[in-house]
């Protein structure tokens, strides 16, 4: 009796494990998502605000669409002098100045912090653009997966283990997180860029970026 009451309630406290980590997991995928849908949006209605006076000049139908895709252009436009503007030393600082501003309002902070990782995952700071790519067993023996590798320390143990982050295709701003000993991954010669070529294609262009990474370099 006592037995069964005691696996009784550790199969709730694995319930409530369960249920605690999928739902974490789920806001951490959707802040990010809402934060920069939130962004896109707000600016997506400043420019239709902006441009809505040039529609009396067009024909009814005509006026909607044109409008549409002068604010899409504009706002590519936009995106990209602002990517552009962010590599620059003065973008850098104001980049700086903006996040120590976030990082002053507690209910900000945390949101935006996962939203800036997120999107430095995605993009691929300089941090990402040098680590490297290897291969590990996961989820099980016997299976491939391609992982980034995100960290390194020793344990207690003097055993040097490996951080490795493990995106899903098609989108790898989402993955895994494996925390492995260095001897369990087969370190590769790909690139960053080559592991999100594989990774977004969803493998189709395995062969061709694995046949330009063996091909002769042009003398």
């Amino acid at each position: 009796m006592c037995g069964s009451r005691n696996a009784g309630l550790e199969a709730m406290r694995r319930l409530g494990r369960h249920f605690r980590a999928r739902l974490i997991g789920g806001v951490l995928l959707l802040i990010p998502l809402a934060f920069t849908s939130l962004v896109l949006k707000g600016l997506w209605d400043a420019l239709q605000a902006s441009l809505r006076p040039l529609s009396g000049r067009m024909p009814g139908p005509v006026s909607g669409i044109a409008l549409d895709i002068l604010a899409i252009l504009i706002l590519l436009v936009l995106l990209y002098l602002a990517g552009v503007l962010g590599r620059t030393l003065l973008g850098g600082r104001a980049m700086a100045l903006w996040e120590g501003v976030m990082d002053r309002i507690p209910i900000v902070r945390p949101i935006y912090r996962i939203a800036r990782q997120t999107t430095q995952v995605f993009a691929g700071g300089m941090e990402l653009q040098t680590t490297k790519i290897v291969l590990l067993e996961y989820p099980r023996q016997g299976v491939l997966s391609l992982g980034l590798v995100t960290g390194q320390y020793i344990d207690s143990e003097d055993k040097a283990l490996l951080t490795v982050y493990i995106p899903t295709i098609p989108n790898p701003s989402s993955g895994f997180l494996a925390i492995v000993e260095k001897e369990q991954v087969i370190e590769t010669d790909l690139t960053y860029e080559d592991a999100m070529k594989i990774i977004i294609s969803a493998g189709v262009l395995t062969e061709e970026v694995i046949r330009s990474r063996r091909a002769p370099p042009d003398c």
